[in-house]
């Protein structure tokens, strides 16, 4: 996930998919994000399309085929390992890895500040004792 160029808007790329009229297979969002606000972003492959939501709404989605690549590169959060420079210029919070595609409603609650992976263990089930 990276800004689209000299745009304000993101866009979310797998390489290894084949994303139709699109070299990068990438889907490139419409909504604007560089208007100094929070924005939640997230990008989402179900195995049929690339998703792309901006503030836990659909901005775009596109047919999409195939599996995404492995590489070598360290993953980095704000830069790009490949191609060094290539930086976020903001603040970042929150960032989650899932290795299944999220539904709209699990985006949802996810921009609300829940959804899955965050379901609270008891102080017994973590191995301390509860008062």
């Amino acid at each position: 996930m990276q800004r689209n160029r000299a745009t304000d808007n993101i866009s979310f790329s797998c390489t290894g998919l084949v994303v139709p009229g699109d070299e990068f297979s990438s889907v490139r969002g419409n909504r604007g994000v560089n208007d100094g606000k929070w924005h939640h972003t997230v990008g989402v492959y179900d195995g049929n399309k690339l998703y792309l939501y901006v503030d836990g709404e659909l901005d775009v989605s596109a047919p999409a085929t195939g599996s995404m690549d492995r590489n070598g590169w360290e993953v980095l959060i704000g830069d790009n390992a490949e191609r060094p420079g290539r930086f976020w210029n903001g603040l970042i919070d929150d960032v989650r890895i899932y290795n299944y595609a999220l539904t709209a409603e699990q985006i949802r609650e996810v921009m609300a500040g829940g959804g899955p992976g965050l379901e609270q263990k008891s102080l017994s089930e973590e191995g301390g004792q509860k008062e």
